[in-house]
């Protein structure tokens, strides 16, 4: 068994986030997280099944809830990207490209099981600041942004129940959240595409650039 899971069950890690980082959750998803986590593991313990987690940082690249498609569409419009809570804070995102590519790769590793690996993450450490700037050089626009603070994104939930939930996770936004994948990388060779690259490839999938962009 091959489990997906994200980095919830962390809580407030004040390091970068390693496979040895200390299950703390502080938040109802956290929780929620850390005990199919644990239920998992103690079945493997047990002999019950053979098993691994997989773990991502917040994902961009092709998937519903992706913010990068929001920055660039509003960017291209001319009008101003929207950044959560603080633009000076390390945020790690990982290439859902790269993750799924790397979990096919696991589920066929033999040696890979019964343990926790780190989706391969870009390991820059950028800022919302950054990510906004990238995007716009590569669609040759201004970099504007605003920072949505906690009443603006209170007042959003009122009406978007999706924005609502972000309340309880507001913390990975307020600090440095850096998310490492050395494992994965030391033990098989697994790396991450560079993050202007993946954009790149993204941004064109989008229709946003033009298909000789990519590189």
């Amino acid at each position: 068994m091959v489990y997906f899971d994200n980095v919830y069950m962390y809580g407030k890690a004040t390091e970068a986030m390693t496979e040895e980082t200390p299950v703390d959750p502080i938040s109802r998803k956290g929780r929620a997280r850390a005990k199919a986590a644990q239920v998992l593991m103690e079945a493997v313990e047990r002999g019950d099944v053979e098993a691994m987690i997989t773990r991502s940082a917040d994902f961009y690249g092709p998937y519903q809830f992706d913010s990068i498609k929001t920055m660039a569409h509003r960017l291209r419009a001319g009008k101003k990207a929207q950044v959560l809570l603080a633009d000076n804070k390390i945020h790690s995102l990982t290439y859902v490209s790269d993750a799924g590519k790397a979990v096919a790769m696991l589920a066929n590793q033999p040696s890979a099981y019964n343990q926790v690996w780190h989706m391969p993450t870009d390991p820059a450490k950028r800022t919302a600041k950054d990510i906004v700037t990238v995007i716009a050089e590569l669609l040759e626009v201004e970099a504007r942004y605003r920072v949505v603070n906690k009443s603006m994104l209170a007042m959003a939930g009122w009406f978007n129940p999706l924005i609502r939930e972000l309340g309880e996770m507001a913390y990975q936004y307020e600090q440095d959240y850096f998310f490492d994948s050395l494992k994965i990388t030391s033990t098989y060779g697994v790396s991450a595409t560079p993050f202007r690259q993946g954009l790149t490839e993204y941004l064109t999938q989008l229709g946003f650039m033009p298909p000789q962009a990519i590189v």
